[in-house]
Formats: C-alpha cells, sequence, structure tokens
C-alpha cells in the first residue's frame, strides 16, 4: 500500500523523491520492564506444556507473568511452546536471562531519559519535498550506526525512482555507510 501511494504521488508529479532524509528514534515496547519470562522459568513451561500430567507446584513457584502465560486460554498450547522455543533462542543468542512476555522481538535499550526499557530503534526514511514517509525500518540495534542501508533498501524497493541525495545524522557516518553511499 505505501508503494503504490509513493508510486501515485510521483506519477501524479507532487515529488519527484530525489532527496530524503534519514533518522531513528527509540520508541517503548509494548511491553511493561516487569512483564518478563526468565530463562529457567522458560524451561519449566515448555517442560509442563509437553506433559500429558503437567505439575500444579511447578506452575505456582513461577514468576506472576509466566504464570499469566501458561494460563493464556486464547492462544493455543503450540503456539505457547512455539514462542517459549524460540524466547529461549533469542535468550541463547544474546546471552539475556529474561525476555519481554508479548513483544519478545524488543530488547532493553536506554531512553532518553537513561532508563533501560524494553525498546525497538524506528528508522524513517522521508521525501524532502513531500514529507511522504518512504519507509519505516524497525530494528533491534540500540544505535544509529548501521541502519542506514537497510532502511535506504527498504526505500528503494518503495518508491518508484531511486533517490540522488540522502541526508542523516553523523551517528550513521560509518565506514560501511559511506561504502554503501
Amino acid at each position: 500500500m505505501l508503494a503504490l501511494t509513493l508510486n501515485l504521488a510521483y506519477t501524479l508529479g507532487l515529488t519527484d523523491f530525489d532527496f530524503v532524509c534519514i533518522d531513528g528514534t527509540i520508541i517503548k515496547a509494548t511491553n511493561s520492564p516487569f512483564n518478563v519470562i526468565y530463562y529457567e522459568d522458560a524451561l519449566v513451561l515448555i517442560e509442563n506444556l509437553k506433559s500429558k500430567s503437567p505439575s500444579s507446584e511447578a506452575i505456582d513457584d513461577l514468576r506472576h507473568p509466566t504464570k499469566k502465560f501458561y494460563y493464556n486460554s486464547v492462544m493455543a498450547t503450540e503456539r505457547k511452546l512455539e514462542l517459549l522455543k524460540k524466547m529461549i533462542e533469542i535468550m541463547d543468542s544474546n546471552g539475556k536471562n529474561k525476555i519481554p512476555t508479548f513483544d519478545i522481538d524488543s530488547q532493553s535499550m536506554q531512553t532518553k531519559k537513561g532508563h533501560k526499557e524494553p525498546s525497538d530503534n524506528m528508522q524513517l526514511a522521508t521525501d524532502t519535498q513531500s514529507k511522504l514517509i518512504c519507509t519505516v525500518h524497525i530494528s533491534q540495534h540500540p544505535t544509529d550506526h548501521h541502519e542506514l542501508p537497510p532502511t535506504m533498501d527498504k526505500a528503494v524497493e518503495n518508491l518508484p525512482t531511486k533517490p540522488h541525495k540522502v541526508s542523516a545524522d553523523t551517528i550513521y557516518k560509518q565506514e560501511s555507510t559511506l561504502q554503501y553511499l
């Protein structure tokens, strides 16, 4: 839908998409920093969800968010197992011992107020002439350093023509970014 809208703007002569600006910001995830599942609790949940006779004592000993996840009647057992396995993989890969319950792709990032909270790094590419957003790119990297290439790639996919000029903060000034441009 975005690509169609941008193509229409170009066809109608509203813009030529010659000059695009890139910027990013940290956005708070939909999850509370206290609504997390710990690694060891995830293992207990997996064991009990796979079991024909789950241990109510083991479930009672879990932290509140983990119990809430377990007793969620809307989510099928297969989906719970799938999410828990993904949570374990993410925690194994990033070395963390806990993960946000309902926004597992978010990472702990420092906010502008200095607090660490589950967050995402949102990148926008905007046409300077029309002010149309050309793309939104969500990243789990806590800084913008290496985000220009993937953001521009997505913008170019959406645009009917490739921009000739790009403007971005100096934080994007990395060797890999300069080679990309």
